[in-house]
């Protein structure tokens, strides 16, 4: 049923419906043979994205609030700041995922790298 409760963080994001989840697609006795219901996944980066800074951010007109499959970060480490330093009108310098072997993205793992590949 419905609720009035807000979402919370990664709620509105769905698991691949073909990888196997214990209690919602896998038997009750899956522990017999774990090595049939694998999950793969499959990590992917570009480190050669960039995303400037929006010369005026007061005509932005945003359609969410930017985060969908995203966790929210914390901008104030003092490294990231340093770091940044020399690329301030970047926004991020590339960007990497975990998907599944589907091409479902796995909740909370989509990131923005902020000084490119380490």
């Amino acid at each position: 049923g419905h609720t009035e409760e807000e979402p919370g963080a990664g709620d509105l994001a769905q698991f691949c419906s073909l990888c196997p989840q214990p209690t919602i697609n896998m038997p009750d006795d899956w522990q017999q043979h774990p090595e049939r219901y694998i999950r793969f996944t499959i990590l992917d980066g570009n480190f050669k994205l960039v995303h400037m800074y929006m010369r005026r951010p007061e005509n932005d007109v945003p359609l969410n609030d930017g985060l969908a499959f995203l966790r929210s970060t914390c901008h104030s480490h003092r490294a990231v700041n340093q770091r940044n330093a020399k690329r301030k009108n970047l926004r991020a310098t590339g960007i990497g995922a975990a998907a599944c072997m589907h091409g479902c993205f796995v909740p909370h793992a989509v990131v923005d790298f902020h000084a490119g590949e380490q």
